[in-house]
């Protein structure tokens, strides 16, 4: 294991000694600060493991936070396909936070012997032999790496990493990464940049590993929230599962020999810390940066280097420049010159036309205002055109005015006729007259409308005109020459209402004669006839009338009859109406039987009670 710790130095102070002269005094007064110290500071890093083999803790391969000096994470000598370990690795530092890198390397892969399943499925099997990378262990084992909360398995949202095999960096291969840098980190990351964080001192921090000889599959359990250890072989299972049923013989007593490491660096002055440095270059070619001003080199740590040929001649590609040579600007290598601003009179083109445009013999353009020359200055209301200067600036200036042609007044009103007088814009309105006192005269939308005026009383019992501009009204005469009739206009319609004669009298015909109501008797009434139309004899209406139902009853002593009550209506005349009047009752025995030798009584025949 590499361990890098910061050995510590002391600087002692020294009080320097003031010397006066013998002959001549003086007032004095010296302050001391004795025993000044620099204490280096440290980064010790620590290492604890606990190892569960098939569901089983190992406590060969556990032990806790301590500098690692003959621990073993692994040391199997009897491996079998499906077989599976899981270790729980403790990190922490003292004091000072660090950045974390951890390193694999691979120191053999050897076959050791060749029996005969090996054979079988391994032809190539040569031992003994002076090589010892010809073994297939490393093929057929498969690693995670996940960042646990210390509960020695895999849950759901733990991130993780694999699975990968170590056959992967043969021959004599390793493989270094990080476990807190500035670009992935345990300890999480910076919200503000997104940067990686270095872990703290004294803080533990958990990262695991496990191994399967055989296919691994990850199946994450469910995260329970709490970080106390658990059994990776309880039912739960570790997280993943190790299925070695299709490994061959060909691994057979082969051999796989490995160093695992860490490494802690200080964080302090050291923030953009990275684990892996991934190299940019093989060759000069590949740090070609196409700057004509670089040299371009691969130095022996495979970084581009692209240094700056300071003061190189150089062609910056701009015909408008001279000496050209390369220059060193901040982190930039560029090529530039002296500028000049112009080599022809057509590159001092200002595109004003109220200027003479110059190249001068230095290269600079000269725009000469062509005072009082006529121009355009592409203002339709102008005229008198020239280009005239005031103060640096030269144009082209005319005379404003309001209109050139007709074209150029319109104001927007369509009953008005627009016209340009003198170059000013005349408007005059459009005069609507059809001589008809009767009608509205007005100019709409460019027309002469003409609106007849509306008379009208709301009366619609009259006849509405308009005369001379003037509303006449006139009512609406009904007459039907009827005198038996009330003649009216209701809504503007004549309405003829015949003259009901009523003397609320039935025995009388009414009638209107000449506008006149005649009533004439129909007949007189008596106690035999009463009426009005009919002239009714109430007298035959009366007799005897039924009152209630039959029931049965005695007549005598010996005889059982059915019974009928009556009552006898008497009728009369009063008014123009027959009315009735009860004068006489009685009772009448029909269906009459003999109860004998038997007496009748109570409607029953019963014995005589004699």
């Amino acid at each position: 294991m590499n361990k890098k710790i910061l050995i510590s130095l002391a600087l002692i102070g020294v009080v320097g000694v003031i010397a006066t002269g013998a002959t001549v005094s003086y007032f004095t007064d010296t302050e001391s600060s004795v025993g000044n110290v620099f204490t280096a500071g440290s980064i010790d890093l620590k290492i604890d493991n606990h190892a569960w083999f098939n569901g089983g803790y190992m406590e060969e391969f556990s032990w806790e936070l301590d500098d690692l000096t003959d621990q073993l994470f692994f040391n199997y000598t009897d491996l079998k396909p499906g077989d599976w370990e899981e270790d729980t690795i403790s990190i922490r530092v003292d004091n000072n936070p660090a950045w974390i890198c951890g390193e694999i390397t691979i120191t053999n892969n050897d076959d050791m012997t060749c029996t005969e399943p090996e054979m079988d499925d391994d032809p190539t099997c040569d031992e003994p032999d002076a090589d010892i990378w010809d073994g297939d262990l490393a093929q057929e084992l498969a690693f995670i790496y996940w960042v646990d909360d210390g509960d020695n398995v895999l849950e759901s949202d733990e991130y993780f990493y694999g699975p990968i095999s170590p056959g992967a960096l043969l021959p004599d291969g390793s493989i270094r990464f990080p476990i807190a840098d500035v670009n992935y980190s345990v300890a999480g990351y910076d919200p503000g940049t997104g940067l990686g964080l270095p872990i703290v001192g004294l803080e533990t921090y958990y990262i695991a590993k496990a191994f399967c000889f055989g296919d691994i599959d990850i199946v994450p359990v469910v995260q329970d929230g709490y970080s106390d250890q658990m059994n990776p072989g309880s039912p739960q299972g570790p997280g993943f599962t190790c299925n070695g049923a299709l490994v061959n013989n060909a691994s057979q007593s082969d051999s796989l020999t490995g160093d695992i490491s860490f490494t802690a660096v200080q964080y302090r002055n050291n923030t953009d810390y990275v684990c892996v440095i991934v190299p940019e270059c093989e060759d000069d070619e590949d740090c070609d940066d196409e700057n004509a001003c670089t040299l371009d080199v691969c130095d022996e740590d495979n970084l581009c280097q692209n240094i700056c040929l300071v003061d190189d001649p150089c062609d910056d590609g701009n015909d408008h420049t001279v000496n050209d040579k390369c220059t060193q600007v901040g982190e930039d290598c560029l090529c530039k010159g002296t500028l000049v601003e112009c080599i022809s009179n057509e590159e001092c083109n200002d595109y004003n036309e109220c200027t003479l445009d110059i190249c001068d013999e230095n290269g600079v353009c000269q725009n000469t205002c062509l005072v009082g020359q006529s121009c355009d200055d592409g203002e339709h209301y102008t005229i008198n055109d020239e280009c005239t200067q005031v103060g640096e600036d030269c144009f082209c200036e005319g005379e404003p005015v309001d209109c050139i042609d007709a074209g150029d007044c319109n104001d927007n009103d369509p009953c008005t006729i627009d016209t340009c007088e003198n170059n000013v814009c005349v408007y005059t309105p459009i005069v609507c007259n059809d001589q008809d006192p009767c009608t509205t005269d007005a100019c709409v939308d460019g027309t002469c409308v003409y609106t007849p005026i509306v008379c009208n009383d709301g009366d619609p019992c009259t006849t509405d005109a308009c005369v001379g501009g003037e509303c006449v009204y006139t009512p609406i005469v009904c007459n039907d020459g009827d005198p038996c009739t009330t003649d009216a206009c209701v809504d503007g319609t004549c309405v003829y209402t015949p003259i009901v004669c009523d003397d609320q009298n039935p025995c009388t015909t009414d009638a209107c004669v000449g506008g006149v109501c005649i009533y004439t008797p129909i007949c007189e009434g008596t106690d035999i006839e009463c009426g009005c139309t009919s002239c009714e004899n109430c007298n035959d209406q009366d007799g005897w009338v039924d009152v209630g139902g039959t029931y049965a009853c005695c007549q005598g002593d010996y005889m059982l009859c059915t019974c009928q009550n009556q009552e006898y209506i008497d009728y009369s005349c009063q008014g123009t109406s027959c009315v009735s009047a009860t004068t006489n009752w009685r009772t009448v025995g029909t269906d009459c039987s003999t109860c004998y030798p038997y007496c009748c009584d109570d409607a029953q025949c019963v014995p005589c009670n004699y």
